[in-house]
């Protein structure tokens, strides 16, 4: 019997919940050092067009567990270093999270045959939830 020759695809998925509070007392105890640490440059741009620190908390808690979602779903490992600004969640257009990966985090995706991750991102005081599918070519 010949070999198959289509493409094999699997589903990875990802979530994560954070405390909303508990990324608030980050902010405050560390602040730009805080942010720069888990926000990339596009990130912290959008951070400081919000209008009060409660809407900061709120845009960095799910920005935080977005990271965690694609982050599994890239499935990282601890041999790979990876810093969070790596995986940038930025608005389109529209105001929809896209994803957005640089350095290591870019090389785990293309490793995996991943082109795109979708990101879904939702706040329900107090917390923030997120969710990221990929499809890995294998």
């Amino acid at each position: 019997m010949p070999e198959s020759t289509t493409n094999a695809f699997e589903m990875r998925v990802g979530c994560d919940v954070q405390s909303i509070e508990d990324v608030r007392a980050a902010i405050d105890s560390a602040g730009d050092r805080y942010l720069r640490r888990v926000l990339g440059g596009d990130e912290r741009a959008e951070a400081a067009g919000l209008a009060s620190p409660e809407l900061v908390a709120r845009y960095v808690t799910g920005r935080f567990a977005a990271k965690e979602a694609v982050y599994k779903a890239l499935r990282g490992r601890p041999d790979v270093a990876l810093a969070w600004p790596q995986i940038q969640i930025v608005a389109d257009a529209s105001g929809a999270p896209q994803v957005r990966l640089s350095g290591a985090a870019a090389e785990l995706s293309a490793g995996a045959g991943i082109d795109d991750i979708a990101v879904s991102i939702s706040h329900a005081p107090p917390f923030a939830f997120a969710v990221a599918t990929a499809i890995a070519r294998t």
